[in-house]
C-alpha cells in the first residue's frame, strides 16, 4: 500500500502494519464479512475488498459498501484497479462491473456481454482489460470485447489466473485441472501431457519485479517459464 503499508486479510479482520505499528479494522468499524476474496489499493489510498457478501472500501478508518440495490451480485471474486477512485468487479455469477463513487455499471448486457463468474482481472497495455473466467480467458477493450476458448486452443473449461507478462501481450493463464496455457498473441500453447504442471489446478498467477512468473495450486508454488512449452 502506500507508504510502504503491508496489509494483512486473516481471521481476525483487515490488519494495516506501518512502522512497527498494526491497526486491525473489523465488525465494530463496519466490516461485514471476514471472507475477503481479493484486495487492493487505488491511487487515493483507499483499501477495497472483494467478499462474499458485497464490496467494501475503507476510508479513514471506516468501511462503506457498495451493495444495497445490488444483491444478484453480492458474491464476489476479483478487483482490479480502473482509476484513481474506481475499480473493476468481477462477480461469482453476475459478470463485470465497474464501480465508483457514482455507483456501479454493469457490463453484463448487450454491448459489454460479460457474464458468468469472472475469477481474476489483469490491466493489459492498450487499454486491455484481461478476465480469466468461467468460459475461458477474455479481453475486454473499449468497445470490443475477444473471448479464447476451446475452440481457440484452450483448454477446455474455466480459468482462474492470469499472469500478464509485462510490457507486453503476452499472457499466461492458470486453468482448472489443465494446468497453464500460454498466449503469445496469436496462438495458445499448453504444456506436453509429461509435464508435471500438465495437470495442475492453478489459481493465481503473477510476475515478481526481476521477469519471474510463479504460479500457485494443487501442487504448491511453482516458476514457470516458456521452455515448458517446449
Amino acid at each position: 500500500g502506500p507508504e510502504e503499508d503491508l496489509w494483512v486479510i486473516n481471521q481476525l479482520g483487515v490488519i494495516r502494519f506501518r512502522e512497527g505499528q498494526s491497526a486491525v479494522y473489523e465488525v465494530r468499524h463496519g466490516l461485514r464479512h471476514r471472507q475477503v476474496r481479493d484486495f487492493l489499493i487505488t491511487e487515493d489510498g483507499s483499501a477495497w475488498l472483494a467478499t462474499s457478501n458485497g464490496l467494501g472500501v475503507l476510508q479513514e478508518g471506516r468501511f462503506n459498501w457498495y451493495l444495497d440495490g445490488y444483491h444478484e451480485w453480492s458474491s464476489l471474486r476479483s478487483l482490479a484497479v480502473a482509476g484513481i477512485d474506481e475499480v473493476w468487479v468481477g462477480t461469482e455469477s453476475r459478470g463485470l462491473f465497474k464501480v465508483s463513487n457514482k455507483g456501479a455499471l454493469n457490463y453484463n448486457d448487450s454491448q459489454h456481454p460479460i457474464s458468468g463468474a469472472v475469477f481474476d482481472i489483469t490491466n493489459g497495455p492498450g487499454k486491455n482489460l484481461w478476465l480469466a473466467t468461467q468460459h475461458g480467458l477474455s479481453r475486454h477493450r473499449p468497445h470490443q470485447l475477444k473471448v479464447y476458448n476451446e475452440a481457440s486452443g484452450l483448454p477446455k473449461g474455466p480459468s482462474y489466473a492470469i499472469g500478464l507478462e509485462p510490457s507486453s501481450e503476452k499472457v499466461w493463464i492458470g486453468m482448472s485441472w489443465a494446468g497453464p496455457a500460454y498466449f503469445d498473441g496469436q496462438l495458445i500453447k499448453t504444456l506436453p501431457q509429461i509435464h508435471p504442471m500438465a495437470n495442475a489446478y492453478i489459481r493465481s498467477a503473477g510476475y515478481t519485479p526481476d521477469g519471474a512468473l510463479w504460479m500457485s495450486g494443487n501442487l504448491g508454488v511453482s516458476m514457470v517459464s516458456e521452455h515448458a512449452l517446449d
